[in-house]
């Protein structure tokens, strides 16, 4: 069994300003989360206890200690690819954003033995590389890439690969880039020439940059064709970066020049556009997603987050069996997921309504061909 999409970083690698969202303090998360937890005492099924689950995991003291709480979940030699994320570029907060770009190691940018000890990013890629050397048939990260950090396609070129410390990368581009970044483009090529698989954030949810005003290179389409952008560019709602940037048209650019990069559009879309994809509403994201995958042999997508309503299991299996079957992954999300229920009950449920048959399909043979396995 595969897991091609989890989390185990912990809160220490999260900008202050992420917390935010939450209305807590760093330094609070801990009496937050008891409190949720106990303010009803007689389930740890409701919406408050799952909140505090998420914010348990993440307060754990390190990733090892998170890579073992999800392993409880899955069945002996369960495979993961969990993703780093980088967010100290997009989210206001990080304790030194000028350390965490890389300004100080311009002779040799992302080399690990020169950078700052306390620099996050850094801190985040020597704690999962520990991990990857410990767990070396189990475990296989996806290494956080954002085109604005210096030094980014040395970093790829150095780390990423077959029998490297990161298998693939992980891009978010909702913390304030295009897939099409003239730097991203670069890290593209060089992962289409090796085979190097790439996990993309694809839905309206989650996370995304806290600035009002952004600069933006790259290809975004205008409703008639692809024009190129450099310029600044702003939002009166900062939630509303997440539609411009995820936008699953926002790859074509990227697809049309590099036509084998292995390309995962994480969460099938997302829930809100499931939910209008089953009213009936035509050019949702999941149908720009099964546009996508149907139309180039190497891209796929996940169900992860997605997986949490099971309103959508109908469905779900139904593309399963269809011309859609070879391109669905299993993932996880873990511990995002938790925000959305109790995970083990979210996990059983999915693989209590698949065959034995569908359920080998998605978490087995269609990871195992995204992996280049």
């Amino acid at each position: 069994m595969i897991d091609v999409h989890a989390h185990i970083f912990n809160f220490k690698y999260v900008p202050d300003g992420y917390f935010q969202k939450f209305s807590v303090r760093r330094e609070g998360v801990g009496k937050v989360s008891v409190f949720l937890d106990k303010f009803f005492p007689w389930t740890d099924r409701d919406k408050l206890s799952s909140y505090a689950r998420f914010l348990q995991t993440g307060s754990r003291e390190s990733m090892k200690e998170i890579l073992d709480a999800m392993i409880r979940y899955y069945p002996p030699n369960t495979i993961f690819t969990p993703l780093m994320m980088d967010l100290c570029l997009g989210i206001s907060g990080c304790r030194d954003r000028k350390k965490c770009m890389g300004d100080g190691a311009a002779d040799h940018p992302w080399s690990l033995e020169g950078q700052d000890k306390q620099q996050c990013f850094a801190m985040q890629m020597r704690e999962m590389i520990g991990i990857r050397k410990r767990c070396r048939k189990t475990v296989y990260p996806f290494l956080a890439v954002d085109p604005r950090r210096k030094g980014i396609i040395d970093l790829v070129k150095r780390s990423v690969g077959r029998n490297r410390d990161f298998h693939g990368i992980k891009v978010y581009p909702a913390l304030g880039y295009l897939p099409s970044h003239p730097d991203l483009m670069k890290v593209f090529a060089y992962c289409a020439e090796k085979e190097i698989p790439v996990t993309t954030h694809c839905s309206r949810g989650g996370v995304n940059t806290d600035s009002f005003s952004l600069p933006v290179k790259g290809k975004v389409f205008d409703g008639e064709r692809y024009v190129d952008v450099d310029e600044t560019k702003r939002k009166l709602f900062r939630s509303h970066w997440r539609r411009y940037f995820n936008e699953p048209r926002n790859w074509v650019p990227v697809l049309e020049k590099y036509k084998n990069l292995r390309l995962n559009l994480a969460h099938f879309g997302g829930e809100d556009e499931w939910r209008l994809y089953l009213s009936g509403r035509k050019g949702t994201w999941v149908d720009k997603v099964i546009n996508l995958a149907m139309r180039y042999r190497n891209v796929y997508t996940d169900i992860s987050y997605t997986f949490c309503s099971r309103e959508f299991y109908p469905a779900i299996r139904k593309m399963i069996a269809g011309p859609m079957g070879g391109k669905i992954l299993f993932g996880s999300d873990y511990y995002m997921a938790e925000m959305e229920g109790h995970f083990y009950s979210s996990i059983n449920a999915l693989f209590v309504e698949l065959t034995d048959v569908e359920r080998r399909k998605i978490t087995e043979i269609n990871p195992r061909k995204f992996l280049n396995w």
